[in-house]
């Protein structure tokens, strides 16, 4: 990662550590869900079902993924980063 990415993410979660009127769990929550899932899981799911999985699922014909997978997965993972951002709101139907 490039440096200027990581240190603000660094930065904040030095700050949320610190911080002394937030209990433990709710810091260890906060850490967990932004900093690791939507920083490194999000991504690492989005990139294997994208990347590997329909990929594979066109390529070896034993296998194949339901068409609610195929449209709901990809549509509910687009709308929930659109959501994210809601300056690229209208984006969406592209």
């Amino acid at each position: 990662m490039d440096l200027w990415y990581c240190q603000p993410l660094q930065k904040n979660a030095t700050e949320i550590a610190k911080n002394k009127g937030v209990s433990v769990w709710k810091k260890l929550h906060l850490l967990y869900s932004f900093f690791f899932v939507r920083r490194v899981v999000a991504p690492i799911l989005t990139f294997l079902f994208y990347r590997v999985v329909i990929p594979l699922s066109v390529m070896v014909p034993e296998v194949s993924i339901p068409v609610w997978g195929m449209v709901c997965i990809p549509t509910a993972i687009t709308i929930m980063n659109a959501i994210r951002n809601p300056g690229s709101l209208h984006l969406m139907p592209f």
